[in-house]
């Protein structure tokens, strides 16, 4: 998946918006309040750039709901966004794959410290003697690549992962040693949560997407947050564009790699998710998904949980989480101490949003 690294991103050097031609700002923003005039004055240069599509943000604080809808979710028919607007979330579905490998290991007295290679069908993911730990997998240190370095061969532009599938994931993994030692090196790894899916699946007998439903979806009430839609669904899908405001195909299928990003969901949704990790519960997949706030690992200066970074904004603790796919671009941020969250679903490819995102956040939090 294409991400922007949130935990690289939120920094006070980002970059701005290139510049580009202009259109006209659509929104439902009312300008009236102090929070309504600071979205807008952080959005408006994003907005007004020709190539923009358009995007929603929800935050969530003082116990209240705020929707900002801006631009067009498909630019032939100019209808404005909103927060029942479907998005893909790219590697936001990580955090989903950690809460629910988190659930996997302790409905099963599975320790996170188990080799990986225990819950796959060859005996591999080793180096110097170190085995991949299922926590490695979740947590960026597996020693495992970005991708695999033949995805290329036989990709389809358009749908760079469909062609990948578990098959040739393990005969990679079989065949190409380690890029690292295990849990020495930092390196964000979309192989690495591919496979942890891949876990999930061979060891439930369920796809991710019915896990996906079953363990969290359904319990917290996120009817939209799914990677199969339906024919009414599909009518609130947001047509994706490029990071020049071209058209772009939707990645229908991520094949070997939906632990990493095949979720598609909407701002509605990720609020409700955003709420029930700052509050999590006693509940089975609350204690998921606080297990997963733990810091395990702070490798090249990173404070990462399972899935999610921990950042400081204004004093604060700050859970945070990016994506990014062939048209979409999403964040997910969310104070427990604070009690606030952030989400922004945006439907381009772009770079262009991290400013904005670091500066929203400041605002917010």
């Amino acid at each position: 998946m294409k991400t922007y690294l949130i935990s690289i991103l939120l920094l006070a050097n980002c970059l701005g918006c290139k510049e580009d031609a202009t259109q006209p700002i659509v929104t439902n923003n009312p300008l009236t309040s102090s929070l309504d005039q600071t979205v807008h004055s952080t959005v408006e240069k994003y907005a007004s750039a020709s190539s923009t599509g358009g995007f929603v943000i929800g935050i969530f604080r003082n116990d209240s709901t705020f929707i900002y809808r801006y631009g067009h979710s498909n630019k032939e028919t100019h209808q404005l966004p909103d927060e029942n607007t479907i998005f893909e979330i790219g590697s936001i579905s990580k955090t989903f794959t950690a809460a629910l490998m988190t659930d996997f290991t302790a409905s099963r007295q599975i320790n996170l410290e188990e080799p990986a290679s225990k819950f796959l069908p060859l005996s591999f993911l080793e180096k110097n003697g170190i085995q991949v730990k299922l926590k490695d997998l979740l947590n960026h240190s597996s020693g495992l690549p970005r991708l695999p370095d033949d995805l290329a061969n036989g990709a389809n532009t358009q749908e760079p992962y469909k062609h990948y599938d578990s098959t040739k994931v393990y005969v990679y993994l079989k065949n190409k040693p380690l890029k690292n030692t295990p849990e020495t090196v930092f390196e964000y790894s979309n192989l690495a949560f591919g496979v942890a899916g891949l876990i999930l699946e061979r060891n439930t007998g369920k796809s991710y997407e019915q896990l996906v439903e079953e363990k969290i979806a359904i319990s917290l009430g996120m009817k939209d947050t799914k990677i199969t839609l339906s024919e009414d669904e599909k009518l609130r899908f947001a047509k994706g564009y490029d990071a020049k405001g071209k058209p772009v195909a939707y990645w229908n299928d991520l094949n070997g790699f939906k632990g990493a990003g095949a979720l598609r969901s909407t701002v509605k949704d990720l609020l409700v998710y955003a709420q029930a990790n700052i509050n999590p519960g006693n509940n089975t997949i609350g204690k998921s998904f606080a297990f997963c706030h733990q810091i395990t690992s702070t490798l090249d200066d990173k404070k990462v949980g399972l899935a999610w970074f921990e950042l400081t904004i204004n004093g604060h603790a700050v859970y945070v989480h990016d994506g990014g796919t062939g048209g979409f671009t999403s964040f997910i941020l969310f104070s427990k101490e604070k009690k606030r969250a952030l989400v922004l679903l945006a439907n381009n490819s772009t770079e262009n949003l991290s400013s904005v995102i670091d500066r929203l956040s400041k605002s917010v939090f």
